[in-house]
C-alpha cells in the first residue's frame, strides 16, 4: 500500500498539526520505512514486520529526541520521520494485530481482521485521489520534490 499511506498521512498531518511549511518529503520517508523494512525482512528473516511494531516507532522517536538538538532543522525533519512511522501504524490498523504491534510481548494470534484485495484497492484509490487533487499541476509536483511543500 503506497498511495494510501502517503496520501492519508499528508492529509492527516496537515489537519492535525496545521503546519503547512513542513518538509513533507521527510514525512513520506517515515511513512514508507516500515514497508521497506518489511521487504528487507523477507530476505533476512530477523523478525517478521519489525517496522510495524510499537517498539520500533517509540525507539525511533526516543532516538530523535536524545540525539538531536532542540530547535534545529535536523530535529524537525527527523521528527517528521518518526511521526510518519506512527502514521503508518495507524493507517495499517495495527491495533487489530496485537501480536505484531506489541512485539516482543506475547499475544495470541487472533486474526481479528484480514484485508482482501478489494479493500486494499479502495484504500489505494483513496490515497491516489487525494494526491491527485493536491498535485494537479507540474508546478505543484516540482515544488513537492524540490521543497517538500504542497
Amino acid at each position: 500500500m503506497f498511495f494510501w499511506h502517503i496520501g492519508l498521512s499528508i492529509s492527516f498531518f496537515r489537519f492535525v498539526f496545521k503546519d503547512f511549511s513542513a518538509d513533507l518529503r521527510w514525512l513520506i520517508v517515515g511513512v514508507l520505512i516500515p514497508e521497506f523494512l518489511n521487504i528487507f525482512n523477507t530476505f533476512v528473516k530477523i523478525n517478521p514486520e519489525i517496522g510495524h511494531t510499537l517498539l520500533f516507532a517509540v525507539a525511533g522517536l526516543i532516538f530523535v529526541m536524545i540525539f538531536t538538538k532542540r530547535n534545529t532543522k535536523l530535529r524537525r525533519n527527523f521528527l517528521l520521520i518518526a511521526i510518519g512511522v506512527f502514521f503508518h501504524l495507524l493507517f495499517d490498523f495495527m491495533w487489530l494485530r496485537q501480536e505484531i504491534l506489541f512485539f516482543p510481548l506475547q499475544f495470541e494470534n487472533k486474526d481479528t481482521y484480514t484485508f482482501n484485495a478489494s479493500t486494499l484497492f479502495i484504500q489505494e484509490v483513496i490515497g491516489l485521489v487525494y494526491l491527485i487533487s493536491k498535485l494537479n499541476s507540474k508546478q505543484k509536483i516540482k515544488r513537492l520534490f524540490n521543497e517538500g511543500i504542497i
